[in-house]
């Protein structure tokens, strides 16, 4: 009987695998489903959570989950009646936003329950989106056709000559995002992986060429915050003893190698600023005013009676004094939208802080934190995905090698 109870758990451990991987996968490196633009991996999410369902409603932020389900699922039933016209599109908006819970449901599961192994897939993403961004440099119609490849959606959604290739999304609906999702996996990579200096190195390279490629004011802001605090977190430790370099011999090859490239990359960046796609990206970013964002944000402060939106809100599309607004504010977008009380479930599943994570691991969450402020990121069904995902493993009760939780020795 032991030994069938063993075999059970061999498998159910087996199958869990399987789905985690498969999704991880998906949301990383796989295309988007062709006619809907939804990952490949969200039928079998749904799959997983009806066979984990028992499972599920034992972590603790399921009865916030219910609640934000039902007053998420009345705002939308609402829009029906209010806004008839908007109905596809706030229907399939609800759907692609509780599938982000699903999918932490998910992750949070298995964090909970098997060691984790993530840094090679996360590394090779950047490198992946990386290989994107250098052909979008070199030959901008080349990327257009790959794209188009891993997005097919797109490529009947826009003609040509509409294409939006002035500037680099990967295979992303929206150019903004990658920015700040490639933000916050190296950001993550940093502070919950062990990698040597090299590896550090290359990694903010990467990200430097992919938030000049998509041209976003925002991604760029994001960037120079929390690579910044991330610097000063490094240097504190260094100077308290918190960080030990010690010289191996492979790490001073890499160390001199690092140094090799930099002494023959350097001088070539005045020529790549000078290039088409940097300028453009340097133009449009210098183009950009702060202003316009907030003259938005007190126009709808100053129309939208927020008691009203309490309980709940218009479900999806927002009108104001019957006129169609964009808030370009994910706290904004989020109150008319579904209500505060969800506002504030929201907020506190996927930004609160974790007992057992310490502050420097949050230093992720910087960037989508900015990106969520001033381009509400989540319509993006992968970056909300890989968001779902990141949060979960980084507090998890068998959580990735965090550097700062303890006394470590960094090779460089």
């Amino acid at each position: 009987m032991e030994e069938m109870v063993l075999a059970n758990r061999d498998h159910e451990a087996f199958i869990d695998r399987c789905f985690f991987w498969f999704c991880v996968v998906d949301l990383f490196f796989m295309p988007y489903f062709w006619f809907l633009s939804i990952p490949y991996s969200m039928p079998v999410v749904l799959y997983w959570f009806i066979k984990r369902y028992a499972a599920v409603t034992q972590q603790r932020e399921w009865r916030l989950f219910v609640l934000l389900v039902f007053l998420m699922g009345v705002s939308t039933m609402l829009s029906f009646f209010i806004n008839p016209a908007h109905i596809y599109d706030n229907s399939t908006l609800l759907v692609e936003l509780l599938m982000m819970f699903i999918y932490y449901f998910m992750f949070a599961y298995y964090a909970e329950r098997y060691p984790l192994r993530v840094k090679g897939v996360l590394i090779g993403f950047i490198v992946f989106v990386t290989a994107f961004a250098v052909v979008f440099n070199v030959d901008k119609a080349l990327y257009q056709d790959i794209k188009f490849i891993w997005n097919p959606r797109m490529a009947t959604a826009w003609s040509t000559t509409d294409f939006k290739g002035y500037r680099f999304g990967f295979f992303w609906m929206d150019e903004n995002n990658i920015g700040y999702m490639a933000n916050a996996v190296v950001l993550f990579i940093l502070c919950h992986e062990k990698t040597s200096l090299f590896t550090k190195a290359l990694l903010l390279g990467a990200l430097t060429l992919i938030v000049i490629s998509c041209m976003s004011s925002g991604a760029l802001l994001s960037t120079v915050i929390s690579v910044g605090l991330y610097m000063v977190y490094s240097i504190w430790r260094l100077m308290t003893g918190r960080m030990v370099f010690r010289w191996k011999l492979t790490n001073v090859i890499l160390f001199v190698l690092l140094a090799v490239i930099l002494y023959f990359f350097i001088p070539r960046i005045p020529d790549y600023l000078g290039g088409t796609v940097a300028q453009e990206s340097l133009s449009r970013i210098a183009g950009n005013s702060a202003s316009s964002r907030f003259s938005i944000w007190k126009s709808i402060l100053q129309q939208a009676n927020f008691f009203q939106y309490l309980l709940i809100g218009q479900g999806g599309d927002t009108f104001l004094n019957d006129a169609k607004v964009s808030p370009h504010n994910g706290h904004l977008f989020w109150i008319l939208a579904y209500g505060m009380i969800s506002y504030v479930i929201f907020m506190v599943i996927f930004f609160r802080k974790r007992k057992k994570t310490p502050p420097a691991g949050y230093l992720f969450m910087i960037p989508i934190l900015i990106g969520f402020t001033i381009n509400i990121l989540l319509g993006e069904v992968k970056l909300a995905a890989i968001l779902a995902l990141l949060v979960a493993l980084s507090s998890g009760s068998r959580p990735l090698t965090t550097p700062q939780s303890r006394q470590e020795v960094h090779n460089a």
